[in-house]
């Protein structure tokens, strides 16, 4: 999606390294991504993962969520941006929705973490 970062760190689990981005998701419109970026390798074992949009001429570069947790791969709908979260010091997996810049966040869904969320889709 963009340069990302120039990380050293590689994801043991997968290989990519710190700054990577991964799992695009376009907007409805077609006008913006939605991907996330690799930001440790922390998190469990999972690696530690920001969301971030981005308009596909490459303008308006923005973080939506952020934080030392993994984040699965986010998909976007006519609701919002959908996606998952683990928080193993918190001992939480989580189904968050948030807007497309970052606002409006909600949790619909909460469960220890050591459920298997897998991915959040929105289903049409």
């Amino acid at each position: 999606m963009t340069s990302g970062g120039p990380g050293a760190d590689v994801l043991a689990a997968t290989g990519e390294v710190v700054g990577s981005d991964s799992d695009p998701d376009f907007s409805p419109d077609d006008r913006s991504i939605v991907f996330r970026r690799l930001t440790s390798t922390g998190g469990g074992g999972l690696g530690t993962w920001d969301i971030l949009t981005v308009r596909t001429d490459g303008t308006s570069l923005a973080t939506i969520a952020s934080g030392p947790v993994f984040r699965g791969a986010p998909d976007w709908g006519a609701q919002g941006i959908l996606f998952t979260e683990v928080d193993p010091a918190a001992g939480t997996a989580r189904v968050v929705l948030v807007q497309p810049d970052g606002s409006g966040r909600q949790v619909l869904l909460t469960q220890p973490a050591t459920t298997r969320l897998g991915t959040a889709r929105w289903l049409y």
